[in-house]
């Protein structure tokens, strides 16, 4: 097997001592012996001659264990992992140690770590066939000395301030939840740099986490892209604009050539969780291919968009609800692989214009706008190139709008059995042209 490579292999999870349970276990258990009237600490004052005045009190505790064991082992009761219960007394076990287990189930979901079963529960939980979901991501495996690369877009905000609320929001959301600390790229025009600092200052009042930022200015993804990418695979100045205004994101790999990763955020998105956790994420595209993660598309956006090809292709999968097929990818979550998106020669061709114009014909693909969005671009890749695709569970995306659809339900119906919480909720996810 071909060892890990770039991303995956800069973390071990499995490997790391600190997520031992026993290590965890013994941090957090006080010793024993630091009370007094520790048996042990009684038997050594007795054997330097310190400790006469114990001497009654240490045989009656040997008397009277000694009775007690002779008495249980006389008894006819049953014993292992049911404990001394009499007969006919098992239904009664099964009540109180079932209670003991159900409040410890509670604590774990309210965040409490101090929840580890006995053996008498643990047996318990066997005899009943009761099975405890573990959630692999409790914590995020984000190296210590390590930020968690986040890039957002805020654009023009020196021309719209009133649209500073709805990023400050979804700012505030994230850095409240993080336990990791964060670099915030922001994506935005040169002129906005004042108004990006107060954004961020208000931002800090509420923050629990460390994070800093820098910008990406627009002029310099201009100077960065006409003057490499734009001559290889623009054949027009209005694509070339096209790529650098609203499919940004797709750029990052080579705007930011010394990152290996990135979560792209939008404003629609407020998270309930720890951000930090989408690196666990990062980590599980283990494909060789896979570079892109996203959250399946909860809307009909993509259904309508593949219509015409349903009708030649009927058999076709793409865009359709998930009981028929898939129902596409929405880009308001995006998690970038930057480093072997750098590397794939496959996907620099798939931004060229006339290769895109190309999957557009293939797909009779129609657009809700003019032009193509970043959602209609990264769903007409998934559909020529699924394997570079990771899909995200819908906790980190989840639609917050209801609707007595059938049709929509089946769509918005997205979130594993065994899911306990929504990590991330999306307020627009039927996606429209962006301001």
């Amino acid at each position: 097997m071909e060892p890990a490579a770039g991303l995956r292999a800069r973390v071990s999870v499995s490997g790391d001592p600190a997520y031992d349970g026993e290590t965890v276990c013994e941090k957090r258990l006080k010793s024993g012996l630091t009370s007094p009237w520790h048996p042990l600490r009684l038997m050594g004052r007795l054997a330097s001659g310190r400790g006469s005045c114990y001497t009654p009190l240490l045989v009656s505790l040997v008397l009277t264990t000694a009775v007690s064991l002779f008495y249980l082992a006389r008894q006819p009761g049953r014993t292992g992992g049911v404990g001394l219960w009499e007969e006919g007394q098992e239904e009664e076990w099964s009540k109180q140690v079932g209670d003991r287990v159900r409040h410890k189930l509670e604590r774990a979901r309210e965040g409490e770590d101090h929840h580890v079963l006995d053996h008498e529960e643990e047996h318990w939980i066997q005899k009943t066939g009761l099975e405890i979901l573990h959630d692999p991501d409790i914590i995020s495996h984000l190296p210590a000395e390590e930020a968690l690369n986040i890039a957002i877009t805020l654009p023009f905000i020196d021309q719209q301030p009133l649209a500073a609320e709805a990023y400050m929001k979804m700012l505030e959301w994230i850095t409240i939840y993080s336990s990791v600390r964060i670099h915030f790229h922001v994506i935005t025009n040169a002129e906005s740099e004042a108004f990006v600092d107060q954004i961020m200052s208000k931002v800090n009042l509420t923050s629990n986490c460390n994070f800093h930022y820098s910008l990406v200015t627009y002029d310099y993804i201009v100077d960065t892209i006409e003057g490499s990418l734009c001559k290889d695979i623009a054949v027009s100045h209005d694509y070339c604009n096209l790529l650098m205004g609203q499919l940004t994101p797709l750029l990052l790999p080579y705007l930011l050539p010394h990152l290996p990763y990135i979560v792209h955020i939008e404003k629609h998105i407020t998270f309930h969780d720890d951000v930090g956790k989408l690196y666990n994420s990062l980590l599980k595209m283990d494909s060789k291919d896979q570079a892109i993660a996203m959250v399946q598309e909860q809307s009909m956006r993509y259904m309508r968009a593949f219509g015409t090809h349903h009708l030649k292709q009927p058999g076709s999968r793409l865009g359709q609800p998930p009981s028929r097929g898939h129902p596409g990818y929405n880009p308001d979550l995006l998690l970038l692989d930057l480093a072997r998106l750098r590397k794939d020669p496959g996907y620099r061709a798939m931004l060229g214009e006339l290769k895109l114009s190309l999957i557009i014909r293939k797909y009779s693909y129609h657009p809700e706008s003019q032009v193509p969005s970043l959602g209609d671009v990264l769903n007409l890749m998934a559909a020529e190139r699924p394997g570079l695709f990771h899909q995200l569970p819908c906790e980190w995306n989840k639609s917050s709008q209801l609707s007595t659809d059938p049709l929509m339900a089946d769509f918005a119906s997205c979130l594993e059995p065994h899911s306990r919480t929504v990590r991330a909720t999306n307020t627009n996810p039927n996606l429209g042209p962006r301001p």
